[in-house]
């Protein structure tokens, strides 16, 4: 299954996120993210889920988040891979400027063939 950049953008979104109130699952039937928060007390049929997800793993992963150390690394790799270039200059900009977990996906929007 090739995935579209709008999942592969979900999926960056669950690994992204070290909350330990929200739960992220890939529905492999669907090809879809689904999401259940403890903090909304979200029932899994509230929330897009037509069976209980821990019930059944062959259908839908668990996408647990990844800690930001290694999702700093992972960024740093992802740059280091690009061509000399105007969207490898503002992306090691972005890392070692404020805010670089927030940044650097923005920064990203501007250059859509890296994204």
């Amino acid at each position: 299954m090739k995935l579209t950049p709008f999942q592969i953008s979900e999926i960056a979104t669950a690994l992204d996120d070290n909350s330990y109130e929200h739960h992220w699952y890939w529905d492999r039937q669907k090809g879809e993210m689904l999401f259940i928060s403890d903090m909304l007390d979200d029932d899994y049929t509230e929330c897009g889920f037509d069976e209980d997800p821990e019930e059944n793993p062959e259908r839908f992963i668990k996408i647990e988040g990844i800690e930001s150390r290694l999702s700093f690394r992972v960024m740093e790799d992802f740059t280091s891979t690009l061509p000399e270039g105007e969207c490898r200059r503002a992306l090691v900009r972005t890392l070692n400027g404020r805010k670089p977990f927030a940044n650097f996906r923005n920064t990203l929007y501007d250059f859509p063939e890296e994204q």
